[in-house]
């Protein structure tokens, strides 16, 4: 990245000059090993006017008009508003960018969202196949299996232990009432949707997403990623805050976070700071508002909005790599504990059973 600097010679002359750096600190110590007095520094990014091509937006590599910054901010609007995943819209309009600069912020964009989504997914899959694998035998060996030895346990006579009495009568039933069973889970899957489908319902779903013990940290953080990521990328597009914020909050993925972001929008409208809602809010860390307040007064708000989005990146990342490490042994002890207890519910009354003879 390139940087901007104005400096002062030990003769007290002020002069200016560029200099290269990962970012703005690492760029403030190379010029500070090389004896300049730094008196300010800022990224390379300024806003032009050509009488013929109309405002562009000067970056480290190219322009971006104008025009095409908010042929971006429509084009993701619409199709965020028409329930198309973040990433797919993003590849949809980097085919239809002709700035080879703007292709490159949009497919970076793309890359991060895309590598977030996979990696949670990836931690995942691990859990819900056991999962999956658990259930398909448990409900082959109560159909199968239980039903072979029912007759044998009840024709002794003999009282049998309650988890038995409960694991044959649930045989029974699935063997007997599938059909009904099919029903009953075709219904609550098709209701959860529709329910989901309506304001209301989602409202509640997603706030119920934000209090789940330790999943709902996890979900907090994607969302707040979400949001200073998208946020940053149309600051630095050059959006106005106001119609970016309004952009953001259909990506974000939450209708809570929604709510928010609708309230921030009149407040900024109206005038006052990004960060007066977010600092009222309970759902905000409050690292993220006070940062947002200082990126918004200093006037580096999409550098603050990068750190913070790298900051929580790496938090969901090592949060997951953990999660993966406890789910593994939680599903062992799950696993046992089910087989344990269908097996004990088999071998104890036929123990019992030899024992009578």
């Amino acid at each position: 990245m390139k940087y901007n600097y104005k400096a002062r010679k030990p003769s007290g002359q002020i002069f200016q000059g560029i200099v290269e750096a990962a970012d703005e600190n690492t760029a403030a110590d190379i010029l500070i090993d090389r004896g300049i007095a730094i008196i300010s520094i800022e990224e390379v990014s300024r806003v032009e006017y050509d009488s013929e091509k109309g405002f562009t937006f000067t970056f480290l590599k190219g322009k971006i008009k104008r025009k095409e910054v908010v042929i971006f901010a429509r084009q993701l609007a619409v199709m965020i508003s028409a329930n198309v995943p973040v990433v797919q819209s993003l590849r949809i309009i980097v085919q239809q960018t002709e700035s080879e600069h703007f292709k490159e912020i949009i497919s970076d964009q793309e890359e991060k969202d895309y590598d977030l989504t996979s990696k949670i997914k990836g931690a995942m899959i691990y859990p819900i196949f056991i999962m999956s694998g658990l259930v398909v035998v448990g409900v082959a060996m109560m159909i199968f299996v239980i039903p072979q030895l029912t007759s044998m346990l009840t024709a002794s006579g003999s009282e049998l232990p309650f988890t038995t009495k409960v694991l044959i009568g649930s045989s029974h039933v699935m063997r007997q009432y599938w059909w009904a069973l099919i029903i009953v889970i075709a219904g609550i899957i098709f209701g959860t949707k529709w329910l989901l489908s309506t304001t209301r319902g989602r409202s509640i779903w997603d706030a119920f997403k934000l209090k789940i013990p330790i999943f709902g940290n996890l979900f907090k953080m994607i969302y707040l990623v979400r949001f200073t990521r998208s946020l940053s990328t149309l600051v630095v597009g050059g959006v106005p805050l106001a119609r970016a914020l309004e952009i953001v909050s259909e990506v974000v993925g939450n209708m809570a976070y929604r709510e928010l972001i609708e309230e921030t929008i009149k407040e900024v409208e109206d005038g006052n700071s990004v960060a007066v809602v977010f600092l009222r809010s309970d759902i905000v860390p409050k690292l993220v508002s006070n940062m947002l307040a200082v990126g918004e007064k200093t006037g580096r708000l999409d550098n603050i909005l990068n750190k913070v989005s790298d900051f929580y990146s790496r938090e969901i990342e090592n949060m997951v790599a953990n999660m993966t490490h406890l789910i593994e042994p939680f599903i062992m002890v799950l696993i046992g504990v089910a087989v344990g207890g269908m097996v004990a519910s088999i071998i104890l009354p036929m123990y019992n059973l030899a024992n009578q003879f």
